[in-house]
């Protein structure tokens, strides 16, 4: 790890008005980065920066030991607080990914995968070829940042992205073979991960997805299908507290086009549709 500026320290902890940490992730291991800002702010540029090749550039304005990741090679920190009184903590922790030969996790498609922390690989394979698509809950955004998805059968292939990147792109990662590796690096709550075969996403311009908490309103959701067809997907599995189904509600519809309704993956012929709204 290397950086430079002028520190100086106050109440225990560094203050930095400009630095960049470049921090270094070396073959086979991830970094698991823990940031909180002591006083944050919304006014004004990100007191902090994280950016690397995944990702590209993540702003940050607040956190409470929030949950970032690098792989390799790395990626860099910019600390910049201009002449705001702002402190940070960042706690960085090297660790390794699962042995090539490890034992994994098969799934076919279509499935939801549910990531969760024992990082054992997840290996997806398909007829054609892997799409992945994510439904997460935005305000727990950091469940996505942590999964990770390769473009092969382990996670020596090429890293595709982290499931922040399909939350906001709001895209598909699709593998040029039959198989996909997720490897979940993090900490979730409510992060799941829709699995199908390409051959029936291909022509999807745009995924959303629904994810909402019991009881309250889920909030209005703008699908524009001027380019091509647009997706919203929601999962509910069984409440585990409640132990019973949970289902998601469409209470008003406004605009033009056409919505039709599937349950489970999509599929060619449409047998599994089960409303549609003009």
């Amino acid at each position: 790890m290397k950086g430079s500026c002028g520190l100086k320290k106050k109440d225990d902890c560094l203050q930095c008005f400009q630095e960049i940490l470049a921090v270094n992730a070396p073959y086979g291991y991830f970094i698991d980065i823990h940031l909180t800002l002591f006083n944050s702010t919304d006014e004004g540029s990100a007191p902090v920066q994280l950016v690397d090749t995944l990702t590209g550039i993540i702003d940050v304005h607040s956190a409470e030991f929030a949950h970032y990741h690098f792989i390799a090679d790395g990626g860099m920190i910019k600390l910049k607080t201009g002449h705001r009184d702002i402190r940070f903590r960042i706690l960085l922790y090297w660790n390794e990914f699962p042995s090539l030969t490890s034992d994994f996790i098969e799934r076919s498609v279509p499935s939801v995968y549910k990531p969760d922390s024992t990082r054992f690989p997840v290996l997806v394979t398909a007829n054609t070829r892997v799409s992945a698509t994510i439904v997460v809950n935005p305000v727990n955004d950091q469940d996505s940042r942590g999964v990770l998805f390769f473009d092969g059968p382990n996670w020596n292939s090429t890293c595709l992205g982290t499931g922040y990147t399909l939350m906001n792109n709001m895209t598909q990662f699709v593998s040029t073979g039959n198989s996909m590796t997720i490897i979940a690096i993090g900490h979730f709550h409510s992060a799941y991960i829709v699995l199908q075969d390409y051959e029936n996403t291909k022509d999807i311009m745009e995924f959303q997805g629904l994810d909402c908490y019991m009881g309250k309103d889920c909030g209005d959701f703008e699908l524009d299908g001027t380019n091509g067809p647009v997706v919203l997907q929601s999962y509910n599995p069984t409440d585990e507290y409640y132990k019973s189904e949970i289902m998601d509600v469409i209470t008003k519809i406004e605009g033009d086009g056409k919505l039709d309704v599937y349950i489970g993956g999509r599929t060619k012929n449409g047998t599994n549709k089960i409303a549609s709204y003009a």
